[in-house]
């Protein structure tokens, strides 16, 4: 039997290049975290201010703005949230990531308790933007 294999090469905005390959025994998740981790690496250093709903940081964002806003959460609810509503996996791994990317940006406030960490939006901090050009975040009639 042939060997499998996926790879991914891409180029970063600064000229960096990456290339991410996996070989044996391929899964559909194994490849949906080798995504996750193409596009951590493509948006780390995004400074964009609109949430972009085609990418997993965005729909990362909107669930904390819609339905996280009023409340502490973990990172594990935040996963279990984006699956429901989104119909896709997302390694909690990745969750984590993009929350501790909120905190550094001073989005969320990040505390913990026992073993466990808990975030929370600032109350006051740059908040979230929502995305004007997006059609889907237009408000109806315009």
């Amino acid at each position: 039997m042939p060997r499998r294999a996926v790879k991914i090469e891409f180029e970063g905005k600064d000229g960096e290049r990456y290339t991410i390959k996996l070989e044996g025994k391929i899964s559909k998740e194994k490849v949906l975290k080798m995504m996750d981790m193409y596009e951590l690496l493509t948006h780390q250093n995004d400074e964009a201010d609109d949430i972009d709903l085609a990418s997993a940081f965005g729909k990362v964002q909107s669930l904390i703005t819609n339905d996280f806003a009023l409340r502490q959460f973990s990172s594990d609810e935040v996963q279990e949230l984006f699956e429901d509503r989104f119909q896709q996996p997302i390694s909690l791994a990745a969750v984590g990531v993009y929350l501790l990317r909120l905190v550094d940006q001073g989005v969320l406030r990040r505390s913990k308790k026992g073993r466990k960490w808990f975030y929370k939006l600032q109350v006051e901090g740059p908040p979230i933007p929502m995305n004007t050009a997006n059609p889907r975040t237009q408000p109806v009639g315009r």
